[in-house]
């Protein structure tokens, strides 16, 4: 539900945009292009690296899970390596979280 209030917002504030760049008023629209595209680059940005890291992290569950099944005397080291596995592949989602966050709050 967030998602389509977010969705309409986007779409609303891109046609008073288009009416302001049609019409020729004097608001600064150049101000307002810079913001809606550095919080459309910041959506982007997270939706990659979100779908990157969620990726990598299924991959390396899957695997893990399925040397428990092959060995399940090594349970504990495996899941070690996995957890510590799984926080690297975190840092990607993590650098995409700090880059949108500088593109929204920038400026």
């Amino acid at each position: 539900m967030a998602f389509i209030t977010l969705q309409s917002d986007c779409f609303n504030i891109l046609f008073l945009l288009s009416l302001n760049l049609l019409s020729g008023s004097d608001v600064d629209s150049s101000a307002i292009f810079a913001s809606i595209c550095s919080v459309l680059g910041a959506g982007i940005a997270m939706g990659l690296g979100s779908i990157g890291s969620a990726v990598g992290e299924g991959m390396i569950a899957m695997n893990a899970v399925d040397s428990l099944g092959r060995q399940p005397k090594a349970s504990g080291k495996i899941v070690r390596v996995m957890i510590i596995s799984q926080a690297v592949t975190e840092t990607a989602s993590i650098f995409a979280l700090v880059i949108s966050l500088l593109l929204v709050f920038q400026g």
